[in-house]
Protein backbone atom coordinates (compact mmCIF):
# COMPACT_ATOMS: atom_id res chain seq x y z
CA UNK A 1 0.00 0.00 0.00
CA UNK A 2 1.02 3.10 -0.96
CA UNK A 3 -0.66 5.75 1.24
CA UNK A 4 -4.04 6.79 2.81
CA UNK A 5 -5.83 4.63 5.18
CA UNK A 6 -9.62 3.88 5.52
CA UNK A 7 -11.79 5.23 7.75
CA UNK A 8 -15.16 2.66 9.01
CA UNK A 9 -17.96 3.73 10.38
CA UNK A 10 -21.02 2.07 11.92
CA UNK A 11 -23.45 4.93 10.74
CA UNK A 12 -26.41 3.54 13.42
CA UNK A 13 -23.98 3.60 16.70
CA UNK A 14 -22.64 6.90 15.72
CA UNK A 15 -19.14 5.74 16.03
CA UNK A 16 -15.82 4.82 13.64
CA UNK A 17 -12.24 3.88 13.47
CA UNK A 18 -9.83 4.98 11.27
CA UNK A 19 -6.87 2.27 10.33
CA UNK A 20 -3.82 2.67 8.46
CA UNK A 21 -0.51 1.20 7.89
CA UNK A 22 -0.12 -2.83 8.16
CA UNK A 23 -3.61 -3.23 9.28
CA UNK A 24 -5.44 -0.91 6.23
CA UNK A 25 -3.21 -3.02 3.83
CA UNK A 26 -4.61 -6.38 5.45
CA UNK A 27 -8.54 -4.79 5.89
CA UNK A 28 -7.34 -4.07 1.83
CA UNK A 29 -6.95 -7.82 0.93
CA UNK A 30 -9.73 -8.78 2.76
CA UNK A 31 -11.81 -6.69 0.52
CA UNK A 32 -10.66 -7.56 -2.40
CA UNK A 33 -11.07 -11.36 -1.86
CA UNK A 34 -14.52 -10.29 -0.63
CA UNK A 35 -15.85 -8.42 -3.09
CA UNK A 36 -14.59 -11.49 -5.92
CA UNK A 37 -17.03 -13.54 -3.77
CA UNK A 38 -19.37 -11.42 -5.06
CA UNK A 39 -21.13 -11.39 -1.19
CA UNK A 40 -24.17 -11.06 0.52
CA UNK A 41 -25.39 -7.54 2.17
CA UNK A 42 -25.39 -10.17 5.14
CA UNK A 43 -21.86 -11.40 4.50
CA UNK A 44 -20.34 -7.82 4.35
CA UNK A 45 -21.98 -7.21 7.59
CA UNK A 46 -20.51 -9.98 9.05
CA UNK A 47 -17.18 -9.22 7.71
CA UNK A 48 -17.33 -5.31 9.03
CA UNK A 49 -18.80 -6.52 12.02
CA UNK A 50 -15.33 -7.96 13.06
CA UNK A 51 -14.20 -4.14 13.29
CA UNK A 52 -17.00 -3.19 16.19
CA UNK A 53 -14.89 -3.77 19.13
CA UNK A 54 -11.95 -1.28 17.87
CA UNK A 55 -14.99 1.55 17.44
CA UNK A 56 -14.56 3.98 20.08
CA UNK A 57 -14.26 7.42 18.24
CA UNK A 58 -17.62 8.91 17.96
CA UNK A 59 -19.03 10.34 14.92
CA UNK A 60 -19.18 14.10 16.07
CA UNK A 61 -19.77 14.94 11.89
CA UNK A 62 -20.06 13.33 8.75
Amino acid sequence: MKSGGYEIVDKNMQREIYIDGAMAARFREHVQKLIEEEPSLDEVDEFLGQFDSLMHQPVILH
